[in-house]
């Protein structure tokens, strides 16, 4: 009753080899060591033999080091890189100047405002390229939306009445900024492939697809 987690299967498995269940009680964290010992039967007066088992549980307080790893996991380094799919066709294929210039402020300012949220830093690598970085305390919030940031874009008009898209792909989770690099570099080659016009997160095993 008072901890869900130390159910009848967890205690009937347990041996002489210590066990260890996570325990999360109320803002607690502990680690449940089980160990079963073992009794020899014995004679004790009147009362019979005794023989059998009991489980020992000691507790171990996990939960400052629980909430310095989860702080030193928010404030791990994101790297990301953003395309826009089809610059050429609707955009430098533009004859006006002028309009290209604007087309160009205004998805630079869209990109701008909706990863300002993430507090990101934002590098233009081309006119049609965008590196990104920011902590992965933030992630959540973007997947959360679906990187309502493809259809703010993709609803952008140009003079031929071509749609602009974007692509997108994140690195998380990485051991090393190089590392991230190379996932997000991964994970953008996956949303060119699979047609643009959507955000891929990679991590070491999970990659995660948002959009189209």
């Amino acid at each position: 009753t008072i901890f869900p987690e130390l159910s009848r299967e967890p205690l009937e498995k347990t041996t002489e080899e210590p066990v260890t269940i996570r325990i999360n009680q109320d803002s607690k964290v502990y680690d449940a060591v089980l160990t079963r010992l073992e009794f020899k039967p014995e004679k004790k007066d009147d009362d019979g033999t005794i023989n059998g088992s009991l489980i020992s549980v000691m507790l171990f307080d996990q939960t400052s080091h629980e909430k310095l790893k989860a702080a030193f996991e928010d404030q791990r380094l994101v790297t990301g890189l953003i395309y826009i799919d089809n610059y050429d066709e609707s955009i430098d294929s533009l004859e006006d100047d002028v309009k290209k210039s604007l087309i160009r402020a205004i998805i630079d300012r869209k990109i701008g405002k909706y990863f300002r949220q993430a507090d990101a830093i934002i590098r233009k690598t081309d006119n049609d390229k965008y590196f990104l970085i920011f902590q992965q305390k933030y992630l959540p919030k973007l997947e959360e939306n679906k990187f309502s940031i493809l259809d703010d874009v993709r609803n952008t008009k140009v003079g031929n009445d071509r749609e602009v898209t974007l692509s997108i792909g994140i690195g998380k989770g990485a051991r090393s900024y190089s590392q991230s690099a190379e996932y997000s570099r991964a994970a953008i080659d996956l949303a060119l492939g699979r047609g643009g016009s959507q955000a891929v997160i990679k991590s070491r095993n999970h990659v995660y697809y948002y959009g189209v």
